[in-house]
Order: structure tokens, then sequence, then C-alpha cells
């Protein structure tokens, strides 16, 4: 090799390693979207956000969501009532505690809230209802796990509170909701949950407490406080059979002119309730003859 030459070739080969990319560099040029919600070289879980392009950006751009020492809380984790709590990991929600008995918890971490099953590490009809709505006014919970015969499903806990496919310890907590109302404990749609014994309408609300047992109404709203749901009221259904007929004319007109006090009163027939069975409430059964609830 001719004097010179190895300095040359020195500097070229020095030029050439430079230019190529680093170990850093290489991780770098890897995009978000390489690894779908997996683990970037780092070790660190992210999710790509619109200003986020490339591995390292998501330092700034986007949420570290499975990482050594996070601060997050995941799935099921609760975050205690301190100064400067952690907050929910990318993806989840904080829900109220399982009981509003629950003291030193501010909440529970989740994403199954909403999901339509009711989860048994998060969920109760205290703090999500829209998966787990009581029945009858009776907060038990169910695990929903799979089962072909209600001979699948057993009532387990301290306060017999639990439906499942297998055994489930409990705290003995005693609330006056765990006290069974016509429901059972059995195999629905293929899963281990607390069912009604009767419930016509799928509403949640047993046959023999619903105030509205033919119509879904699984608020049982109740307006006016007469023990018959919003769903179902109809003015002239003086018989409450839940159609307007000709047993509801004969009704009213046997008490007509009847006052409280007096022969023949019968406060249904008083349709108004005000007092006095008059041309007021027959006007208002013969309106609603033949409507049904």
């Amino acid at each position: 090799m001719k004097p010179g030459k190895p300095i040359a070739f020195l500097l070229g080969l020095v030029a050439l390693m430079l230019s190529l990319p680093s170990a850093a560099n290489s991780q770098a040029s890897l995009k978000c979207s390489d690894y779908h919600y997996s683990t970037c070289p780092d070790g660190c879980m992210r999710i790509c956000v619109p200003s986020c392009q490339l591995c390292d950006d998501c330092d700034g751009a986007g949420s570290c969501i499975s990482q050594p020492n996070t601060t997050c809380a995941g799935e099921a984790k609760t975050i205690p009532v301190i100064p400067n709590p952690p907050k929910c990991c990318y993806g989840l929600e904080m829900i109220k505690p399982k009981s509003q008995y629950i003291s030193g918890i501010m909440g529970i971490c989740t994403a199954n809230c909403g999901d339509g099953f009711c989860s048994e590490l998060t969920e109760t009809p205290y703090n999500c209802p829209k998966d787990c709505r009581e029945i009858n006014g009776f907060c038990g919970w169910s695990d929903f796990m799979a089962c072909s015969t209600d001979n699948d499903c057993m009532i387990s806990g301290c306060s017999g509170q639990v439906c499942g496919a297998v055994d489930h310890p409990t705290t003995c907590e005693w609330r006056d909701c765990y006290e069974a109302r016509s429901v059972g404990c059995g195999c629905v749609n293929g899963m281990c949950q607390w069912n009604c014994l009767g419930d016509n309408d799928n509403d949640k609300a047993c046959d023999d407490n619903d105030n509205c047992p033919y119509h879904f109404n699984p608020d049982q709203a109740d307006t006016d406080m007469d023990k018959r749901g919003d769903r179902c009221d109809i003015t002239g259904d003086v018989q409450w059979d839940c159609v307007v007929n000709a047993f509801d004319l004969a009704s009213v007109g046997i008490a007509f002119g009847s006052s409280p006090g007096l022969t023949g009163w019968n406060p249904s027939a008083d349709v108004f309730a005000d007092g006095v069975v008059n041309i007021f409430d027959l006007a208002a059964v013969a309106v609603d003859f033949g409507r049904k609830c």
C-alpha cells in the first residue's frame, strides 16, 4: 500500500461508520405502528397519537402503559385516597369503589364497565349499574362463568350473595340487599348468574314486585306514586288490569255520585282523585276505552 493510502483508507472507514445508524438511531427509526400496542425496543408499551411517528417520539406524545416502576394503575387496581394519587393507565377509567362502605379507596381502574358483563374484580351494582343492575333490590353478584344447566351453578359467599360455577369465599359483610327477593341462581344464556324466578318483561324487576310486569321498565318509575309504574299508567283503567273496558265503565257507574264515607264509594273509580265520582271520571274512562298497557 502506498504511503498516504492507510490514512485515506481509515478516514473513509470512519466516514462510513459515522454514516451508519447507531443502535439508538435504529430504535428511533421504528414506527409505533410497527408494534401495534406492543413494546418498543426499550421495553415500554406505547400508544401512537397523530403527532407520534417514531417510537422515541412517544416519550412526549404517547402514553407509556406498561413499564417497570410506572406510576399508572392497571386493570382492577385501586386508587387510594392519598395526595397526588396515581392515574389509571391508558384506556382505563376510574369508577367508584365496589361498595359505598369501603373507605380509603378513591376508585378502581377498569376498561370493563359498560361492556354488558358484570366483572367480579371491579364491578358491582353500586359502581357500575349499567353492567350490574340490581335485581328487585337484590345486590348479589355473579361470576358469569360458563354453564350448561342450573346444576352447574352454586350459591356461595359468606352472605350467600354470589352465584357462580365455582365457590367464591368472601369476607363477612352483611348488607340488607343480599336478602334474596324472588331471585334464583341458575344458568342463563350459558352463564351462571342471578335471575328472577319470574320476569315476564325481562327488566330485572321480578314479577311479584314489578310495578308494570308486562312492559319493560327497568327504572320502575312511578311519578304519581300509585304503585303502578308510569309505563302502565292509563287514566281510565279503574280495574288495574291493563285494559280499559266495560268493567271499568261499570265500576264508575256503580260508584257514580259517591264520595268518601258514603255507600258505594270506590276510590279507584275516583279517577281524578278529587273526592267525588262524577261525570269527569266517567268521561276519562270513555276516552281511554279500549286502551291496553
